[in-house]
């Protein structure tokens, strides 16, 4: 039974993630998301299910990565459930890590812990949109770079740190929805005490709706109302949904209809000039709902309210959000976070744009009346309306300007009395198509996206877009081969596509030189010995660059060592004397009764001052003859790294 039930949920991860493979641009393959995938299945197999490879975001792999948190903390698989609860929240280490936040078990978290925490916010980072740089565990620039970018995005407060609120915002939709809110939506008709209520508890910014929903619900804003919340000190953002559940309902016809009641009910309350309508997408929609429906729907609302001087707004998930304002039907966005299941929520980047995000849903209590309201986080984008002007009411006429032929498109113009008018396309008569075939995109050259034309009068139905060319990947797995005292060897794993590498070398990581090559390794010579040096490489093609690899660090071994003199003065001791090593930071004194310096007969000298080049060493065997040689050492993060032996040399110490 356990393996059928497997099965069946493999197989119905596999259906979601082609699901979500056609929703849009941030959904197609990526090779960092596999990774992340491919993480969690070996990492934690023990806590999740399997999860399909295809380097694609599902609400499931970013449920895995709340899984990941609670096996680092320590949580048995019996307890882990994937949700962000208050255990979680207890264990959950800040990162850097100031040692407050305590594993399951109740000890304080190991540095090799901390590193596999931070190698998971690196994942988590990406998943969200923001490139941590190579998944290592290491809290360097590159995490704080990405850490800010996200809490600039999200409106939180920039720390450059992953404190509980940030591990939250990248690991839930929501977040910590327990979080202060200056702006909420309801569908709730608002009076004067409600209104004095929000404005008591901080709220500034208040949705509402401009009709009534198709099933007759009542929550539609009045002018006494609008009047009521300005009066109580708010601002009010309006909502435009009649339905918007189903992607049936997203047509170009509708988008008029729709864009006609909202300008209807807007120029009735009096909005002003440059006031967004957020119109409701109140469903997940895949790519080619997108693509067929709520596409074409803002398009024709988009075209619409510019005529009268209304901004539009789109509401729904962070996926349907972007997707409308990268198209440029949308100024404005009005994030449903409230889901995590949403796909178009999980592993989709918040929209630049937005300016409302709904991340709760509460009942509060003005006293009297108990209603609900959504909390909305804001960006200062939208003030929303704080004003309101004239009422008037638009009564449009229609007639024909243009009549529709094969090759071009006719026009109706539609006019008021008050001279406000607008025209509308009349589709063109049905054309013949041809496809024209996509050009794949190279390493050096931009490629084209499949196209169509008319067979019988040319004209391009669907036009070719340019389809940038294949970025170089990032040089990995740089290391240095071997180490001598001039010359260091580097090898790294070939990069698709590339035609040479480009190998920097620098001490002080400002100032760099610079090597090319065609293999995947190198020799980089006339260096300094007992120099520490830094070394990056990235991959070329003609005039294209990749990325630079993460630096690898080393240091060329000390020269060998140089006797100049042995004496042996005085009763059982002897002097030597060498050259002075450059970069050396002591010296290491080797004597012994045997050629073949044994063990049992050899004695060990160390000088820790590279400046001093004599040394007398003392109780040594009467009358024998000793075997001498030297090597430089230098100190690197408290171990030393030895140079070569001089050359042997011996002395007969005195009776």
């Amino acid at each position: 039974m356990k393996k059928i039930l497997t099965f069946l949920m493999l197989t119905v991860l596999i259906l979601s993630s082609a699901i979500l493979f056609s929703f849009g641009a941030e959904s197609s393959a990526d090779v960092r998301i596999k990774e992340v995938q491919q993480y969690l299945n070996t990492e934690f197999d023990s806590y999740i299910d399997y999860i399909p490879c295809d380097g694609v975001s599902s609400p499931y792999m970013c449920k895995a990565l709340v899984y990941a948190l609670q096996a680092l903390e320590g949580l048995p698989t019996g307890t882990a459930n994937g949700n962000f609860g208050p255990t979680t929240k207890k264990c959950c280490p800040e990162i850097p890590y100031d040692g407050s936040a305590l594993s399951y078990s109740g000890k304080k978290y190991t540095d090799s812990q901390i590193k596999e925490f931070t190698r998971l916010l690196q994942y988590a980072l990406y998943v969200n949109g923001f490139d941590a740089g190579e998944a290592d565990g290491i809290f360097d620039e590159e995490v704080q770079t990405a850490l800010s970018d996200f809490q600039t995005l999200m409106g939180m407060e920039v720390t450059s740190e992953a404190e509980l609120a940030t591990w939250l915002r990248l690991l839930t939709t929501p977040g910590d929805t327990s979080r202060s809110a200056e702006a909420a939506d309801s569908a709730t008709i608002l009076d004067e005490r409600k209104a004095d209520y929000l404005y008591s508890e901080g709220y500034r910014y208040i949705g509402r709706y401009l009709t009534n929903a198709a099933e007759g619900y009542d929550k539609a804003l009045t002018r006494q109302e609008a009047e009521i919340i300005l009066d109580a000190g708010l601002h009010f953002f309006p909502i435009y949904q009649t339905s918007g559940r189903k992607a049936e309902y997203f047509t170009a016809s509708q988008g008029t209809a729709d864009a006609e009641k909202a300008m209807t009910a807007a120029f009735k309350l009096g909005l002003p000039e440059g006031t967004v309508i957020y119109f409701a997408v109140d469903f997940d929609a895949t790519r080619t709902q997108m693509k067929n429906n709520i596409l074409s729907y803002f398009k024709v609302v988009s075209e619409r309210m510019s005529k009268v001087s209304y901004r539009v707004g789109v509401y729904g998930s962070k996926g349907v959000c972007r997707t409308v304002s990268e198209k440029g039907y949308a100024h404005f966005s009005f994030v449903s976070s409230l889901s995590s299941a949403h796909y178009g929520n999980s592993g989709f980047k918040m929209p630049e744009n937005w300016s409302f995000n709904q991340f709760d849903e509460i009942t509060v209590n003005d006293g009297k009346t108990s209603f609900g309201i959504d909390k909305n986080d804001y960006s200062g984008r939208d003030e929303g309306v704080s004003c309101l002007v004239e009422p008037h009411t638009h009564s449009y006429k229609s007639s024909v300007t243009k009549e529709a032929t094969c090759t071009k498109k006719g026009t109706m113009l539609y006019s008021c009395s008050c001279g406000d008018g607008y025209t509308a396309s009349i589709a063109k008569k049905a054309h013949t198509p041809v496809t024209d075939k996509a050009v794949s995109p190279t390493y050096k050259k931009s490629g084209k996206t499949k196209g169509s034309h008319c067979k019988s009068c040319g004209e391009v139905l669907t036009a070719q877009e340019t389809v940038a060319r294949l970025k170089l990947g990032k040089v990995k797995s740089l290391k240095v081969s071997k180490t001598y005292s001039a010359s260091v060897k580097l090898s790294w794993k070939k990069v698709t596509g590339a035609e040479g590498y480009k190998v920097q070398y620098s001490t002080d990581g400002k100032k760099w030189t610079s090597l090319t090559t065609e293999k995947t390794s190198l020799t980089v010579k006339k260096l300094k010995s007992g120099k520490s040096y830094r070394f990056r490489v990235r991959a070329t093609a003609g005039k294209y660059s990749g990325d630079y690899s993460s630096q690898v660090k080393t240091v060329t071994k000390v020269s060998a060592g140089e006797l100049k003199k042995l004496k042996s003065s005085k009763s059982a001791q002897l002097t030597a004397t060498w050259t002075k090593l450059s970069g050396a930071d002591g010296y290491q004194l080797y004597l012994s009764t045997s050629k073949k310096f044994t063990s049992k007969t050899t004695k060990k000298v160390t000088v820790k001052k590279g400046k001093t080049v004599k040394t007398t060493v003392k109780s040594l065997k009467k009358n024998k003859k000793y075997y001498v040689k030297i090597r430089g050492y230098k100190t690197v993060n408290d171990k030393k790294v030895y140079g070569s032996f001089s050359e042997v040399k011996s002395i007969k110490v005195k009776k």
